[in-house]
């Protein structure tokens, strides 16, 4: 027998001794009689919460999707944790400007004022012309110096250069230039 299934019969006796106590009215085992009505509602209440417990484990269980949760020993993957295997595809009405297979580190650099510029808002792309860029499957932002696609209060850019933007809109902008 195991450790449940002696709590069980015991706790039931209890229960069975407080129900013959109440039925003969016995005042000379009082004591007796009032410990066993203690175990019988202590095995009442344990009894309840085993069921809720089930109960929650059924409801957890059937609620519960398989793709909600990892199996032991199999790593989680994360949305970026892998690079993405297909060509990011511009949105509708994007207007391509640069389709290069190389990487924008390869030939493009980072421009520090540029960017700080882009960070204050006042160089930045202006969107509704849906100009972009994509260089090894990815989709810039794109702009061109002196034309009414690049918003540049400072006149900062130079006529005719393709700027890229990246994480326009956010304190980590960049904007990045044509180095070769």
């Amino acid at each position: 027998m195991n450790f449940t299934s002696t709590l069980t019969t015991y706790y039931f006796s209890r229960c069975l001794l407080a129900n013959s106590c109440h039925q003969k009215n016995q005042l000379t085992v009082k004591s007796k009689c009032e410990s066993a009505k203690t175990s019988c509602v202590i095995f009442a209440l344990l009894l309840v919460l085993a069921a809720l417990s089930d109960a929650a484990k059924a409801a957890e269980m059937s609620t519960s999707h398989p793709g909600h949760y990892i199996r032991p020993g199999q790593r989680m993957e994360s949305l970026f944790s892998q690079p993405s295997v297909r060509t990011k595809h511009p949105a509708k009405g994007s207007n391509v400007i640069l389709h290069r297979p190389v990487q924008l580190r390869e030939e493009w650099s980072v421009n520090a004022t540029l960017s700080s510029a882009c960070r204050r808002g006042t160089f930045r792309q202006r969107r509704e012309h849906q100009l972009v860029a994509i260089l090894a499957g990815k989709t810039y932002g794109a702009a061109v110096g002196g034309h009414h696609s690049l918003i540049d209060t400072q006149s900062m850019g130079e006529n005719r250069i393709v700027y890229i933007f990246k994480a326009q809109g956010t304190s980590s902008c960049r904007v990045y230039h044509r180095s070769q």
